[in-house]
């Protein structure tokens, strides 16, 4: 059996009526200081009474956990904030349905995102920032006559996400992604989120085109990596121009790598 001490979220196993059968320390750790149902009670009567205390967010909480219980949805996440002595904290609620672990209900994981509000996606550039620093990479490439390129990410599935599960989550996810880019290129390659769902890398000068295609397979592979609570299918689409040869301006790079995209 799954320990589920040995994880950090706060977890808790409901029957299909809701009530809480099992939890983890992490869970009744808050339990015990009032800010989540302790073994024995009813998860869905707990966002009820949050609810008639003006906690407006757990309206769809409820909704979408009774949903998993009823087997209408295979899994559900939402996020909710909640002030923990002087702190605001920030938490990622997930459900998944009876699939897990072989039984009927619920298993319920609250995980602290917090720290991924605090702009997670610093070091990942604006599209106006990119533009600009683009200019500047390119024009020393050009003095150095050495070999660049040009990557556009298309994601798909964000939208889907963001419909169905709310703006907050679909952020989430993209920020996951944006960390996982970054895993994928060296530290002085340039990425930037242009839109929502797409993302650009322009790669540090002396990027040969031999280099390109193992990472597109890496960026590939690492979109498609489930994110636990999204239950859609997440992928992207890569298209690469390369300086000099398809072009020595970002304009005409990013057309390029924009008709590429596959």
């Amino acid at each position: 059996m799954l320990d589920l001490d040995s994880l950090s979220a706060q977890i808790a196993i409901l029957a299909p009526n809701g009530l809480i059968i099992r939890t983890n320390n992490a869970w009744d750790a808050m339990a015990s200081s009032g800010s989540l149902a302790g073994k024995h009670e009813n998860y869905l009567t707990n966002c009820e009474t949050a609810l008639a205390r003006g906690f407006s967010q757990d309206r769809p909480i409820r909704e979408g956990v009774a949903k998993v219980l009823s087997g209408h949805l295979p899994a559900f996440t939402d996020s909710f904030s909640r002030s923990l002595g002087r702190q605001q904290k920030v938490f990622q609620i997930t459900a998944i349905g009876e699939h897990f672990m072989s039984r009927t209900g619920a298993a319920v994981f609250h995980t602290d995102i917090t720290p991924l509000q605090n702009d997670a996606l610093a070091s990942i550039s604006s599209r106006a920032q990119f533009e600009s620093r683009a200019e500047h990479a390119l024009d020393e490439a050009k003095g150095a006559c050495l070999e660049t390129a040009l990557m556009l990410i298309q994601l798909h599935g964000l939208d889907e996400v963001n419909r169905t599960q709310g703006r907050g989550i679909g952020e989430h996810v993209a920020l996951t992604l944006a960390k996982r880019l970054g895993a994928c290129v060296r530290e002085r390659d340039l990425i930037a989120r242009l839109e929502g769902d797409q993302f650009a890398i322009l790669f540090r000068a002396g990027t040969v085109a031999t280099r390109i295609v193992p990472i597109i397979s890496r960026i590939e592979a690492a979109m498609r990596e489930a994110i636990i609570g999204v239950g859609f299918p997440l992928h992207a689409n890569v298209g690469v121009a390369l300086f000099p040869q398809d072009g020595n301006e970002t304009g005409t790079l990013y057309s390029i790598a924009d008709k590429r995209l596959r």
